[in-house]
Order: C-alpha cells, then structure tokens, then sequence
C-alpha cells in the first residue's frame, strides 16, 4: 500500500485510518475472546423476559463460548455442558424466577416412611469438562420473599468433571435475614464433588456460607479472593486431595480455610465416629465415591498447601480435621476468636512463618490424636493491638490468649491420645501486656520438643487434660485449665473440672530455649505438673528486664477482665488471679506420677526461688518417689528440692 501525503490535514487523516486499521484485530479478538454476544441471538436483556430456554437452547446447540454484555437478564437454572465458556460483564444484572430454583423429591427414612422435601436446584449445573464461568455478579437476596429468603443456594454445583475455572465471581447476600449457625440453609458460590482441577480465583463474597466446598475431589486451587462475613471460603472434604489454597483476604469469616476429613473424637461421638479410629484414614482415588460401607470419619484429605493468606476479626483463618501431609506458611491473623492457626487428629503437618495476633485460645493449636508436627518459625504476639469493636461482639480482652495449645479431649482405650513427634522450635513468642502472661500448653502431648524458641512474658506448661464433673465427686481437684465462665449446673448441682491424671504419660523435652520477663513479680517460665514419664529441662536461659512499653489505666484495667481460657495460672479456679504469681518460681516441679526430670544447665537470673521441686501427687502410685536429677545450674535464687524418700522398711 502506498500513501502519498498533501497537506498536514493529509496526515492527520493517514494516521487516523492506519489507527483504525490496525486496532480492527484487536478488537475482533477481544470479541471472540469473550465469546458470542448473547444479545445478537435474539435474547432481549430488560430484566423482564426469561431467557433461560433460549439459553439453554443455544448451550445445547454448540453455542457454548457465550457473552452476556450489560443489561438485565432474567434467567433460571441452566445445564452448562463440556468445553462451555460463559463471560458476564461487570455491568450485567441477574434476575430470578424463583419457583424455577424449586423442584419436591421424595424422601424415604430409615423406618420406610417417605415424606415430600423441597428441594433448590443450582444456578448453574456444570455436566462436563473444561467449563469456566467469568465476570458474574448475583444478589442471593434477588427475588427473596416472606417465605422464600434465599431462592438460589448454590451458584455453581459440578459432579464427575475436570477442569472447572470460576473467576472474577462476586457473591453478595443483602437480605436482612441472619441465618443462625447450624440451619440447614447453605449459601454457596460453588460445590464440586468427585472432580479435579477446579479454580476459584479473583472472586469475592458476602454474608454466604461457603465460597466454595468440594467434596472427593484432586487438584483444588482457591487463591486471590475476598470474603467479609460467613462460615467459609475454601471447604476441602471426604477424601479430597491437593489443595492450595493462597493470597487470600478475610473479616469476620468463621473459617476462612477448612479441610474435613473424619473426626478423630470418638470418646464424645461414638457411635458414628467407631470407637478405634482416631488416626485411621484411607487414600482412594479422590474422583471416585468411597466404600458404602465405610465410615465417613475415615475417609481424610491429603497434601494441603495454605500460604500467604490474611484474616481478621474472624474465628479461625484453617483449621482442619485428619489431614495428611499438611503445610500451614506465611499467613498473617488477627483477632481469632479461637485460635488462629490448628488441627485435629494431623499428620505430617508444618505450622512454618505465620504472624498470629491476639487469639482467644492461642496462636496455634493442636487437638487429639496427631503425630509429626513440626511448629517453626513463627511469631505469636499478645498485646493492646488496635482494635475495632464494630468488627466483632467479643470484649478486647478475650482475645489476650495464648502462644500454643496442645489438648485433647476424654480418651477412651480403644484410641491413640494426644500429640507425638511434636518439635515446636526456633520460634518468636512475645506478650507485651502489663501484667498478664502466655503460655505454651501441653496438655495432651504423648512426646514434645521445646527446643530454641525466645519466649517473653510467657511460660511453658505440662499438665493434664481435663473434664467438667459433678462436685458431688468429691476429693477432685479444681483444675486451672478451667474456662473463665461461671459452671453451669443442673438440678441445683454444682460442676467442676476433673483432671484426666494419668491419661497421658508424656515425655516432654524442653531445653536452648530463651525466656525473658518484662512483668511484674517472680513468674514461673517453665512448670511441670502433669502426669508425665520423662522431664528433661536442660540449657535454657531464663531472666529478667524492665519493659521499655509504657501501659495507660485503661489498658492496665482492660487486662483485668478475664480470657476466654487461661492455660497456665495455678491458682484454683475459684481464687484465680490473672497475673500468674504463684508459684513464684522459675522452674516448676510438681508432677502427678513418678518419672524421671533431670534439670540440667540453666541460667537463671533474678528470681527468689529459682527451682523448686515437690514429690508426686500420688495421684497414680503407692510410692512417693521421684527421680529427680538437679545439676550443674547457675542461680542466683533458692533451689528447693523434696526430701528423699524414706528407706524400705525391712522384712
């Protein structure tokens, strides 16, 4: 093409048109990016006209690369098959019929009696593979009524596909209506089940249940999205396999990442969970239904990856039930109202470089039957942290918990009980309240390391589970491990907590630690006085300085309010005291059973009594004899060991 320039208006023109020429392709790209305008099919977009038949139609038909462009489109459920591709603009409004969501089935019970139940179909019912649905936004409250809050439950529901991308899907719930925890109702962007491949990513949700839930699947990515309100954003359950879960955002989300494989609590939920196993699962082919006749608590999920999320003013950022192979690195959360980070019944599991800030219970939690877990490299942090009331209607100072919890619940024979193989090492765990400590509680831990973690303002803990009993079961002791809440009681019968002495031998290991108090008083740093078969508490640096924190009134009452839990006072729970005074001794040895404690080569500066040792309890043998080796420490304080036993009385 040859272009011969007259005049400067020649040009300007010239360049217009080559503008356009070349820019033509673009544009035709884009368009066929975006698939076929559904307008150009006839389909009127005024809000008024269903079009969910000529949709479908043209889904069925092979027209499956489909754009809706703005406007208001009144659609029902659809099928969407193999290898569609659906693109909504950020400007198109959905609208509903709401009796086309509701179909009746009939139910037959257990008993043969059969009874109608309504039923929600989901919006949009994936059948095949290589489907992504892009650019939706949906009102859950679109053609709410009376007695019809929530028409549309599920967005988007997959069974038996691969390849399944969900993007740039926003999901609000403006209806006045609060669903109550434990209501049938569940709200979900998606619900994929026995499939792989599946992405959830650049999308966003209000006030719903799940963003999305699958169920036996392989393969699961959620990453990049938002959440304000509601239970869940990634729910990884039955058998699933491969999750990675990462770059998330969340407020005021119950559980922003959760993995159910089976729980590992028979002693509360025998039968349905079989008495025998809490560390049993089994790995299937993720995209195939298990055994009908095998217990869903055993089915696991396996190889999950949580990275670099954010949650706040929520209850947990992930939490799970009998994973396998599960890594847990570079989250941040504040203001959990339970724990920020934990799991039940694990196995393989690394907590590793996560930032945890103000839990109720404590930064990291481990419950029941678990094995090889390895916390590393984390920084738990307890202080007056800005807070928003608006954002929760918890009290500030419940959220002033703990570093980490190991516990356990009642234990029944036939189970594996607690913790093992537990190594929590090379850790920052700092409280930078007035006058009011952390801890790090082994409640429940068959065999735990303690092993070069710098530990301020906090103590570390061995001690034995607990029950709540009658006080007619006199003669008990009143455990510190008690909930700050006043017991409930039944038919005028008061209720106390119980010990479980003797449930849980451990073998605890605490030694190279670093522990600084910034506090008031001669805090203990290190007790141990559970039920426990070997002590060692060897190197560890334990001393004192002046705070360089300046505290106001306020603050300073605010930390007289009472936690949520209290994981490491040894006051008895009817004259507790928050400041953890008693026993004022750097290290504490109070064990409820015979065993070995050797405290070896510890440097400790600045507390009156620096060691002090009592005989066992008696709790679990005849003899009062503990083997108790206290060597080569540096103190500048008292050591105070018990008498020896008396000699054997000879025949």
């Amino acid at each position: 093409m040859t272009i011969h320039l007259r005049s400067a208006s020649s040009l300007s023109t010239c360049i217009l048109i080559l503008a356009c020429y070349c820019m033509a392709p673009l544009f035709s790209t884009t368009a066929a990016a975006n698939g076929i305008d559904v307008q150009t099919l006839g389909i009127t977009a005024d809000g008024k006209t269903d079009i969910t038949s000529a949709i479908q139609t043209a889904l069925d038909s092979g027209k499956t690369d489909l754009y809706f462009p703005p406007g208001d489109y009144l659609l029902g459920p659809l099928k969407v098959p193999a290898e569609s591709h659906l693109v909504f603009s950020k400007k198109a409004r959905i609208q509903i019929s709401p009796a086309s969501f509701l179909y009746t089935e009939v139910v037959t019970n257990p008993d043969g009696k059969k009874y109608k139940a309504t039923r929600r179909k989901p919006f949009f019912n994936v059948t095949g593979n290589r489907v992504s649905i892009e650019g939706l936004s949906y009102d859950l409250n679109t053609g709410s009524t009376d007695k019809n809050h929530f028409p549309v439950w599920v967005i988007v529901y997959a069974k038996g596909i691969s390849d399944l991308t969900l993007r740039d899907i926003h999901i609000t719930n403006t209806s006045p209506q609060e669903r109550k925890r434990g209501e049938r109702t569940r709200l979900q962007l998606a619900h994929v089940e026995n499939s792989r491949n599946i992405l959830l990513a650049d999308s966003s949700a209000m006030r719903i249940s799940d963003m999305i839930r699958t169920d036996y699947c392989a393969n699961v990515t959620v990453r990049g999205n938002r959440m304000i309100g509601g239970s869940s954003m990634t729910v990884f359950a039955n058998g699933s396999e491969n999750l990675r879960h990462h770059d998330n955002w969340s407020r005021k989300v119950g559980y922003q990442c959760v993995w159910r494989g089976g729980s590992p609590d028979p002693s509360r939920k025998h039968p349905r969970v079989p008495h025998g196993t809490a560390n049993l699962v089994y790995r299937d082919v993720p995209d195939a239904p298990p055994p009908a006749n095998r217990p869903a608590h055993t089915n696991g999920v396996f190889d999950v990856l949580i990275q670099n999320n954010y949650a706040e003013y929520g209850t947990v950022l992930c939490w799970g039930n009998k994973g396998r192979q599960t890594i847990i690195d570079g989250n941040i959360a504040r203001f959990m109202w339970d724990y920020s980070y934990g799991s039940e019944g694990g196995e393989n599991l690394i907590f590793s470089n996560n930032i945890s800030i103000n839990s109720s219970v404590a930064g990291f939690m481990v419950m029941y039957w678990s094995e090889k877990v390895l916390i590393t490299g984390n920084l738990v942090i307890v202080r007056h942290e800005p807070f928003d009331p608006a954002l929760t209607k918890q009290k500030e100072s419940a959220y002033f918990g703990q570093f980490v919890r190991l516990h356990h619940g009642p234990h029944n024979p036939e189970d594996k009980y607690g913790a093992g193989s537990v190594a929590i090492t090379g850790n920052l765990f700092i409280n930078e309240l007035a006058d009011r400590p952390s801890g790090i509680s082994i409640e429940a831990g068959r065999d735990v390391l303690v092993s070069g973690n710098k530990i301020i303002n906090g103590l570390v803990r061995k001690h034995d589970e607990i029950n709540l009993v009658k006080e007619s079961d006199a003669n008990r002791d009143m455990d510190e491990f008690a909930a700050q809440r006043v017991f409930p009681k039944e038919n005028g019968v008061a209720y106390r907590m119980l010990r479980y002495a003797g449930a849980d031998a451990s073998r605890v290991t605490v030694t190279g630690n670093e522990f600084i108090l910034r506090q008031p008083g001669d805090k203990p740093a290190i007790l141990i006085d559970g039920t426990v078969s070997r002590a060692f508490i060897k190197d560890n640096i334990i001393r004192k300085e002046t705070t360089y924190l300046t505290f106001t009134d306020a603050q300073r009452e605010n930390e007289k309010s009472p936690p949520r839990f209290m994981l490491y006072s040894e006051n008895k729970a009817e004259d507790r005291e928050l400041t953890c005074s008693t026993p004022a001794t750097a290290i504490g040895i109070a064990p409820e059973s015979t065993g070995m404690t050797l405290v070896q080569g510890n440097i400790i500066e600045g507390w009156v009594k620096s060691i002090t040792a009592e005989a066992p309890k008696n709790t679990l043998s005849d003899t009062s004899h503990l083997s108790l080796l206290v060597t080569g420490n540096t103190t500048d304080g008292a050591i105070t060991l018990p008498p020896p036993p008396p000699p054997p009385v000879q025949p």
